[in-house]
């Protein structure tokens, strides 16, 4: 099995900029950790799946593997964002429009001035930026207020990312919730199921990490996901029959098992002939019209067979 490694850097330039997956150049810092001398220069990343930009600074980790055509490139596995290290660096990232209030002519003279401690002084001593040209104290606290905003969202991603939530899922997060992100994710793990596509046991481990216990929450995710993914398969209907919910639970998440009644309590159950179905509540009152027979709860569970 290939050796998992982690670089600090920057991203450059995108050699491929597809859909589903990307491939980019990635300058490692010139101080970390290298086994070869290649892994000093700039290196050819594939990520399988978009969510970065040109002149990100992130911690990348993955693996290294050989390309018949291409030669060596990096398949990246998880990031994070990081603060930019090296005047080159700082500058670029700066330039890039990062950091509200700094462009790519600001960028230039506070790197000038600073050099390595540039962003350094932007989170700490906003009063030392009011010596460059063009930064009076109002402008030096938005680029210092907006410097440390950014460092505390790049450790709630560190945070979610110490408790496994995809690297593509965190950027999402902390995009939408910003500091509340870790508040969400702990009061549904699951939710990364149905909001951003996430894998029951990629929502498990999330669950372990953070340290929450959600039986009903979990149940709810489990069944949604079975729904929905029956509607793909046989479209929508009036009513979806228990039996056949039940089969795809078990082809998506073998061993599972669904209360249907407690998992989607804004459904109904409708009984008829020894079978029961999952109403859509607009359904309901024209289904009983029609059949004559009552829409009434039902705590029916299927359990595979084994399970208490």
């Amino acid at each position: 099995m290939a050796k998992m490694r982690s670089y600090a850097g920057t991203v450059g330039a995108f050699l491929v900029d597809k859909a589903d997956f990307c491939v980019f150049r990635f300058q490692p810092h010139a101080e970390g950790s290298h086994e070869h001398a290649f892994e000093k220069q700039s290196i050819s990343c594939v990520l399988p799946r978009k969510g970065v930009r040109e002149s990100d600074a992130l911690l990348i980790k993955g693996y290294w593997r050989k390309h018949e055509q291409y030669g060596w490139q990096f398949w990246v596995m998880d990031y994070s964002p990081t603060m930019p290290a090296g005047a080159e660096d700082i500058q670029m990232y700066l330039a890039a429009g990062h950091i509200e209030g700094v462009g790519p002519e600001l960028a230039s003279r506070l790197v000038k001035r600073f050099g390595d401690r540039t962003m350094e002084v932007m989170q700490s001593e906003p009063v030392a930026l009011t010596a460059i040209e063009g930064i009076g104290s109002g402008k030096a606290d938005v680029i210092h207020s907006h410097t440390r905003h950014l460092v505390k969202l790049q450790g709630i991603h560190r945070q979610l990312a110490d408790w496994g939530v995809p690297a593509a899922t965190t950027s999402k997060l902390v995009a939408k919730y910003e500091t509340s992100a870790p508040a969400v994710v702990r009061d549904n793990p699951w939710r990364l199921m149905k909001d951003y596509g996430d894998t029951l046991k990629a929502a498990d481990r999330v669950a372990a990490l953070s340290e929450v216990v959600g039986t009903a929450k979990r149940m709810t995710a489990i069944a949604e996901a079975s729904l929905g993914h029956y509607r793909q398969q046989a479209g929508f209907k009036m009513g979806y029959s228990i039996t056949e919910l039940h089969n795809t639970v078990q082809q998506v998440f073998p061993g599972e098992s669904v209360n249907w009644a407690d998992a989607l309590p804004a459904l109904s159950l409708l009984t008829l002939d020894d079978e029961t179905y999952l109403i859509e509540p607009e359904n309901a009152a024209k289904l009983q019209a029609m059949l004559g027979s009552p829409v009434r709860r039902s705590s029916i569970t299927y359990k595979t067979e084994g399970t208490a």
